[in-house]
């Protein structure tokens, strides 16, 4: 279905799609988390975003987790947890993930199809040409962000 629906799009004319891909439910594995990173590659969308599961008050996990006191409301009622951070049975832990986020995204947008597609892309889309035109002053500052990230 998510695939359809970005080929669907792309047909509509829609000109940036992003993904959002959630990663580290409570009994994920390295390779469920590097299942989903790839499914992300192999979709046609534009720009990949990926998140960690958080518990936040009001949803369901959130109230599973305190039900089985595996997490203090109290504590993390302001701003939500990351599940990984409070599930004792957590297979990969919290910063693994964010790790393995933090790589599979530069491994998503720096491919050279990937690269090579979006500079088509832009040739051809006067909105994106308009961001890139917008954006050239800030190049710089952007690269210094990306660095200090990887």
């Amino acid at each position: 279905q998510s695939e359809t629906a970005v080929k669907t799009a792309k047909k509509a004319g829609v000109d940036v799609v992003a993904g959002s891909f959630i990663i580290g439910a409570p009994d994920e594995t390295h390779e469920e988390i590097w299942n989903t990173i790839n499914f992300a590659k192999r979709v046609p969308i534009d720009i990949p975003q990926f998140n960690i599961l958080g518990a936040h008050p009001g949803n369901d996990i959130w109230n599973e987790f305190v039900a089985k006191g595996f997490l203090d409301p109290e504590k993390w009622w302001e701003k939500g947890v990351a599940v990984s951070e409070v599930y004792p049975y957590a297979k990969v832990s919290r910063d693994e993930i964010m790790q393995i986020m933090h790589n599979a995204f530069f491994q998503h947008v720096y491919r050279p199809s990937f690269l090579a597609k979006q500079a088509a892309q832009t040739l051809k889309s006067m909105y994106r040409m308009n961001v890139l035109v917008s954006n050239l002053s800030r190049l710089g500052e952007i690269r210094e962000a990306t660095n200090s990230v990887a």
